[in-house]
């Protein structure tokens, strides 16, 4: 995965909706030889973890998110 400009803390992939693309760096790869013992298992974790808490954050902004009013037209998104 390539990590784009806005990627860092507070940026594209801390968003829930970014779980998916995080997705793959959740499984545990294989250990080189010459690669500190259970540093993928530890990385593989963490990124479980990442993408689980974003699940759970987008499943709350789901909830959270009040239905659209019919009675009221959109509104307009500025550019």
């Amino acid at each position: 995965m390539e990590l784009q400009r806005g990627d860092g803390p507070g940026g594209a992939l801390s968003r829930p909706e970014a779980a998916g693309r995080l997705e793959a760096l959740t499984a545990r790869p294989d250990e080189a030889e010459d690669s500190a013992p259970g540093a993928g298992d530890y990385w593989a974790e963490a990124f479980q973890r990442l993408v689980s808490t974003l699940r759970l954050r987008a499943a709350m902004r789901a909830e959270l998110t009040p239905p659209p009013d019919p009675a009221r037209p959109p509104r307009e998104i500025a550019s």
